[in-house]
């Protein structure tokens, strides 16, 4: 409502005295006069107060029909007294807030888009806006209206709050932190501040300050489920599965309907390797919740480790209906297509994992399989160079690579990257076994045979690695040697091709 102008004074008048009908009749006249001004007054008065009051009440009774849960009747009531004064900034924050509870967000970012017009400086139109913003995903948006809000309004605390989830959602957990901890500043028994900054802590892989804090938010709230799933989440991260079990019992045990808690606390179980209590777990999530996407994929994963590869993709399938954007389903479908001898179908499923996670080392690699049992060597030794670039350490990714090398008769190249295999695995046998044969091929027996002999010192009876340094022995003369190793081979009769290899070779 405006400030009240200066009324205006009237100038004094003086009385007469009444000793005749003249008098009398002049006096009444000059009421009368006096009487019409004032009614004029007052109806100028009445038209500029009167607006703001009669407005102000039909928003009073709006807000008490509001916290009664009479959404459409406070909605009627805040329309009201935007009528009787159309430029009434509360009136449209009101009709905002009662937007965003009937999940009408554009509605309700216009009407406070019509309060910040009429009132520049209001921080609770500013804060509210940003809420809307937050729940259609406009988080960057959101932000800006958060910031607004504390301009205008110092030590605003919800606001810093909502600006640190805000930041925890576009993934600057910096940022995040340094608003809760303002927020603790003014309120140092604030329990979702806390819980919050332990979740943005945990988010930068500092698990044990994170668990303080969602230690202190429970300290302050204890029956709240929040913190309890939050710190479920840290255990779980950190390698505690039991700590982490407890934690997603209690935060069930508080909201029976917690979905997020019956997922971590599936996943909690594969980790324990308890599948079946892991889906009664991802089973009573789905039930809550039908399009849960966590639960659909982790329960897709532990029927692909029991081999159960038709329900794993079924369920595969329905994660990704869920969420088409999601990689990891993709990546695990793709996985269950490759053991099911779809690799066509790997191939497309590993390639949309790459395209929603291209700097993801793993799907490089898996994909590079796929290329690879399809023969398709040139592809498959692309995909591995990638994985590699993308993770130097990645073995696995040598080890594969190597074979193609030495399989394409590039034995210096498959020499190299059997030497990166072993230098980060130091007991693969069979890095130690290709790398000399490798060196066989290369025609540089000396510097093969004490790889095959490291190779049979980690694996005594691989008959591979005894056919490879037996035709090394051959190559150096060593004839008693070679015969050593081929009856070996045959003694162990465990590859029946090179057994009557050997024996024709002994013959």
């Amino acid at each position: 409502m405006n400030d009240q102008p200066d009324f205006p004074t009237n100038e004094p008048i003086d009385l007469v005295p009444i000793d005749s009908e003249k008098n009398t009749s002049n006096l009444v006249k000059m009421l009368i006069v006096i009487i019409l001004i004032g009614i004029a007054v007052l109806a100028v008065l009445g038209y500029v107060y009167g607006r703001g009051t009669l407005a102000s009440i039909y928003e009073t009774r709006g807000m008490q029909y509001y916290s009664d849960g009479d959404l459409d009747r406070a909605m009627s009531e805040f329309e009201i007294a935007i009528k009787i004064k159309p430029d009434y900034a509360s009136a449209y924050n009101n009709c905002g807030i009662v937007h965003a509870q009937k999940s009408e967000l554009d509605e309700a970012i216009a009407d406070f888009d019509k309060a910040i017009q009429f009132q520049p400086d209001f921080a609770k139109a500013y804060y509210n806006r940003g809420l809307a913003y937050d729940q259609k995903l406009d988080t960057e948006q959101a932000i800006a209206d958060y910031a607004q809000a504390i301009a205008h309004q110092a030590g605003y605390v919800d606001a810093y709050l909502y600006r640190g989830i805000a930041y925890i959602a576009i993934d600057k957990p910096a940022l995040a932190i340094a608003d809760f901890d303002t927020v603790l500043y003014l309120q140092p028994d604030h329990a979702e501040a806390y819980d919050q900054r332990g979740v943005a802590r945990a988010e930068r892989f500092e698990y044990d300050q994170a668990i303080a804090d969602f230690d202190k938010s429970i300290q302050l709230q204890p029956d709240r489920a929040e913190p309890y799933y939050n710190r479920g989440l840290a255990y779980q991260s950190n390698h505690d599965p039991e700590r982490a079990l407890a934690d997603y019992s209690k935060a069930i045990a508080l909201q029976p309907d917690h979905v997020e808690a019956y997922v971590g606390r599936g996943g909690t179980y594969i980790a324990l390797g308890k599948f079946d209590l892991a889906i009664a777990d991802f089973e009573k999530a789905i039930s809550l919740r039908p399009d849960t996407y966590g639960a659909y994929s982790q329960r897709g994963f532990i029927y692909f480790l029991r081999k159960q590869y038709d329900r794993a993709i079924a369920d595969f399938n329905q994660a990704i209906r869920i969420d088409t954007d999601k990689a990891e389903a993709y990546s695990r479908r793709g996985m269950a297509n490759m053991a099911n001898a779809n690799v066509d179908g790997a191939i497309v499923d590993f390639s949309k994992a790459i395209f929603f996670q291209p700097d993801v080392a793993s799907n490089y690699y898996a994909r590079g399989l796929a290329y690879y049992s399809k023969g398709d060597l040139k592809k498959a030794i692309g995909d591995f160079n990638q994985a590699i670039k993308l993770s130097p350490k990645m073995s696995d990714a040598y080890f594969q690579r190597g074979n193609i090398y030495l399989r394409a008769q590039l034995y210096q190249q498959a020499v190299d990257d059997f030497g990166k295999v072993i230098e980060q695995k130091p007991k693969f046998a069979v890095a130690y076994n290709n790398r000399c044969w490798s060196y066989f091929k290369l025609g540089q027996y000396e510097t093969a045979l004490p790889d095959c002999e490291k190779s049979l010192l980690i694996a005594p009876d691989d008959s591979h690695t005894l056919d490879s340094r037996a035709r090394v022995y051959e190559a150096l003369g060593r004839i008693s040697d070679a015969i050593a190793d081929f009856e070996q081979i045959v003694k162990l009769g465990k590859d029946a091709r090179l057994a009557k290899q050997s024996e024709e070779k002994i013959n």
